[in-house]
């Protein structure tokens, strides 16, 4: 009986590529295209990475909501309910801790988490720790991209994952990556409440 090779090859290709991309899937996160934009319709078949209590705040407009996560080849994507009608570019006091390398006992030991990346959304500073050294570093060091750039309930961001904030070390340097908000002002919320971070998965 003659054999059709290529009935055979096929699927074992299919196979070695399908192992290929869950192996290479970038930052642990949802694979998806997102276009930071300030429009939401491209979340809408993902499912919320976390959803923080509502009204747990101590005071002030800030209650975050909703942590979403995506990845593409190049970019982390996150999108944030922060329940309150803000500014996310100016006049607040949200920030964002990112452990890059999930190692507690790298980075800046805060909310349970090990931060290489600390960034302060309203004054767009924020500091990279590389060992015992903290960088001082803009949006361009970590290629931040938030949108909307208008006043708004919920907003899209985007970490450029090749980027090197101090020349030569690479701020994504692991697969798992751990993420915390906190609006370290008079609102004092945090996500997640508990620390330890919200830890993306494929």
């Amino acid at each position: 009986m003659k054999v059709d090779r290529t009935r055979l090859v096929f699927p074992i290709i299919a196979a070695v590529l399908l192992v290929l991309l869950l192996h290479l899937s970038p930052a642990r996160s949802q694979v998806a295209r997102i276009f930071v934009d300030g429009f939401f319709s491209d979340w809408h078949n993902l499912k919320p990475l976390y959803t923080d209590a509502s009204e747990d705040q101590a005071s002030g407009g800030v209650d975050f909501g909703g942590l979403w996560g995506a990845n593409d080849e190049r970019f982390l994507f996150l999108r944030i309910d922060v329940g309150a009608e803000i500014n996310m570019q100016n006049d607040n006091d949200i920030m964002i801790f990112l452990d890059t390398d999930d190692n507690s006992a790298t980075g800046t030991h805060i909310h349970g988490i090990g931060a290489e990346l600390e960034w302060d959304f309203g004054s767009k500073t924020g500091l990279f720790v590389v060992g015992t050294d903290s960088i001082s570093i803009r949006h361009r060091h970590i290629g931040l991209v938030t949108a909307p750039t208008v006043t708004s309930t919920q907003f899209e961001i985007a970490f450029d994952r090749r980027v090197q904030p101090d020349g030569q070390t690479s701020l994504f340097s692991h697969d798992t990556i751990r993420i915390v908000f906190a609006d370290p002002g008079a609102g004092g919320d945090q996500l997640p409440d508990d620390g330890n971070g919200v830890t993306p998965s494929r």
